[in-house]
């Protein structure tokens, strides 16, 4: 409910659930609120930014938590924000043109006035995200003039989260908790490659819910039913 000067001015209806650490349900708004199917939109950013995390763009590049923020938020284009969002993009050698998220007017009604007509894709609430991604396929020596197109098709995404999803299971029934902190290398890698098992494993297992969500958008396109991955 939303109270202005004292008095009821709108009420809007809510479906909520709650889960314990293994993925229980807890406790639910309404019955049945639990079971209902809703598009994750932007609440899919902070594991979109985790690729770069666990890649380790940010640190290579000299970004903070700041740069972190906007990239997790949908922000509200003011200028310090958009400022922020530039400064990802520089340090990867990009422009505000490299962003494809198109345009959108800001969030902030405000904001929207003062920017006037001069809306650019770095206005654009999910740029952060976007010049994050972008920072991501430099790190990593890819492509940057078509990072939204999907890099495998369905039926490569689903060969390839079998597979590592094979090797998470087989680490979680070999590994104890205390060989999670022990490190490994991989020299043929490069000698900086040196990770705690852990490390490993959690990035094992972002990589597969950032492509379980690709395969998922493919998926329920066609009228399929998504992949659970608390199943």
């Amino acid at each position: 409910m939303v109270s202005r000067g004292g008095m009821a001015e709108s009420v809007h209806a809510v479906a909520a659930c709650v889960s314990d650490r293994d993925g229980r349900l807890a406790g639910e708004s309404s019955p049945g609120a639990a079971a209902l199917e809703v598009f994750v939109r932007s609440a899919a950013k902070p594991f979109q930014a985790l690729a770069a995390v666990r890649a380790d763009a940010l640190e290579a590049l000299g970004l903070g938590d700041r740069h972190l923020a906007v990239a997790c938020a949908s922000h509200d284009s003011s200028e310090e924000r958009v400022l922020l969002v530039q400064e990802i993009l520089a340090t990867a050698g990009l422009g505000e043109d490299a962003l494809a998220c198109g345009i959108a007017a800001p969030l902030d009604g405000r904001v929207a006035r003062e920017i006037g007509d001069d809306i650019r894709p770095v206005h654009h609430n999910c740029s952060g995200k976007h010049a994050l991604g972008l920072v991501l396929c430099v790190h990593e020596g890819w492509p940057t003039d078509d990072y939204l197109e999907p890099a495998l098709g369905p039926a490569e995404l689903s060969g390839a989260l079998e597979s590592t999803f094979g090797i998470v299971e087989n680490v979680l029934d070999g590994w104890t908790l205390e060989m999670l902190e022990e490190e490994i290398s991989r020299p043929e890698w490069g000698a900086d490659w040196v990770h705690t098992r852990g490390s490993v494993l959690q990035r094992v297992f972002s990589h597969d819910i950032w492509h379980a969500a690709e395969l998922n958008e493919s998926l329920v396109a066609n009228g399929l039913p998504p992949i659970d991955l608390w199943d």
